[in-house]
């Protein structure tokens, strides 16, 4: 990733800030600028879940977003009420924005 990616995509797990300052070092032994990478994460949700306290995952993303993440993933495994996304939509994705 230092020496030749435009981006790279992590998961969002305890290990994230850890993986995310190996990057930098390895940015600093070959001398590439570490804010020219663009750093996406995967977060896992139900967006059910999400719609029905939207600040939980607004403060998640929150934290990715303090480490230097830039792009949220999410990845939705479960059925979805289609009112959900609405409400994520109107309440979640035009908070993350925002970061």
């Amino acid at each position: 990733v230092a020496q030749y990616a435009d981006a790279c995509n992590l998961f969002n797990t305890p290990e994230l800030s850890h993986k995310l300052d190996v990057i930098r070092a390895h940015c600093d032994d070959v001398g590439r600028d570490y804010d020219e990478i663009e750093k996406t994460a995967l977060m896992g949700m139900n967006v059910n879940m999400a719609a029905e306290k939207p600040g939980a995952v607004i403060e998640r993303a929150e934290g990715l977003a303090k480490l230097g993440i830039q792009h949220v993933i999410f990845s939705n495994a479960q059925d979805v009420d289609m009112s959900a996304f609405d409400t994520f939509g109107k309440e979640v994705a035009s908070a993350i924005h925002k970061l």
